[in-house]
């Protein structure tokens, strides 16, 4: 989620005065996910749910969500991915999601039962089983989850975040962070192993299915 913002001080100031904010019914609600945050005194805020990886096919965008963005004085996304110190930070995820014991790997952690229909997810996606091997469960599945986008068409490069983050810049518009890359990766580096495991099923539960139901939402 991301949020065109229009003359709040500070993302401070809105997380305190959020309670006391009346929220209007969406722009548009059957076209759209945008709302409108007013507080009576002139302060307006958009608050838009983005999709981080999308196709082509989802632009141009409603002009009401356009037209939000161009009143707005301020951006604020969940995460800025254009940060020139992203690269180093997804480097840290990568060696923070790798076995590094010897006799470590992905299957054995696992289990018989998921290993059979993992491997019968990363065949259906093209993909060599030990490309997984040294991988722990929730690198995994954020693994299997971005390949299986990228097969039905979806790209980071089309997400909506991006969108408005590039549109920002181009204007001088102030980006704000709810958090930062380091603090989204923490979730998943600090994650015990049995919640990683956890988030590994529902990419296999989802394999070869959801596809009409991806499209749609």
């Amino acid at each position: 989620m991301f949020a065109f913002k229009k003359r709040f001080s500070a993302l401070a100031c809105f997380c305190a005065l959020l309670s006391l904010l009346f929220i209007t019914p969406p722009v548009s609600a059957q076209e759209n996910m945008l709302w409108a945050v007013e507080d009576g005194l002139g302060s307006k805020m958009f608050l838009y749910g983005s999709i981080h990886m999308a196709s082509p096919d989802i632009y141009p965008l409603p002009p009401a969500i356009e037209l939000a963005f161009s009143s707005s004085s301020q951006l604020v996304v969940e995460a800025d991915m254009t940060n020139p110190s992203v690269p180093d930070s997804l480097k840290k995820l990568t060696t923070s999601g790798v076995y590094m014991g010897k006799n470590e790997d992905l299957w054995k952690d696992i289990g018989l039962a998921m290993s059979q229909g993992l491997k019968v997810c990363v065949a259906s996606a093209g993909l060599p089983p030990a490309m997984f091997d040294r991988l722990k469960p929730w690198l995994a599945a954020i693994t299997l989850e971005a390949f299986r986008l990228k097969s039905l068409g979806y790209d980071e490069d089309l997400g909506l975040d991006r969108h408005f983050i590039l549109k920002a810049k181009e204007r001088g518009m102030p980006i704000g962070e709810l958090e930062t890359v380091e603090e989204q990766m923490g979730i998943f580096t600090q994650m015990p192993n049995e919640e990683s495991k956890q988030l590994l099923r529902v990419p296999v539960l989802e394999c070869g299915q959801g596809e009409e139901a991806l499209h749609a939402l």
